[in-house]
């Protein structure tokens, strides 16, 4: 699936509005939709305080648009899409591609251990079997 980058100004709109709920968490007043704390404002906020509810309203209404961003991160960590790695709790690149790159960077190394190496493996793995079956 494709989907639009999200430009830098979305993605800050974003740890923006991730701050703001954090403040509202915590209790405390949000910062306005520039990141910024009001000097003058109210430490603790209060929801049922019609104009706090109106400042964070009007924040938010700032903010603006967060779909490129929200339906990006989406699309990157879609399992279908193959580009992280679902397996893992942190943001890693899928092993495939991973593989790819280590191909691309140092081929020769790349195709020295995929070719040689998995068949040297196999003659030991065998040779192995084939001496506990002498022992039995």
């Amino acid at each position: 699936m494709k989907m639009a980058v999200a430009s830098p100004r979305e993605i800050e709109k974003a740890v923006v509005l991730a701050g703001i709920l954090e403040d509202l968490e915590d209790g405390q007043f949000p910062r306005d939709a520039n990141g910024d704390w009001d000097e003058d404002g109210p430490d603790r906020f209060d929801e049922d305080d019609p104009d706090h509810v109106r400042a964070l309203l009007e924040r938010l209404d700032r903010i603006g648009d967060l779909w490129r961003v929200a339906l990006g991160y989406s699309v990157l960590t879609d399992p279908k899409n193959a580009v992280i790695n679902p397996d893992l709790s942190y943001l890693e690149l899928h092993p495939r591609l991973l593989e790819g790159r280590e191909a691309v960077d140092t081929p020769f190394r790349f195709w020295f251990n995929r070719l040689v190496w998995r068949h040297i493996e196999a003659v030991k793995n065998a040779w192995n079997e084939d001496a506990e079956a002498v022992r039995s």
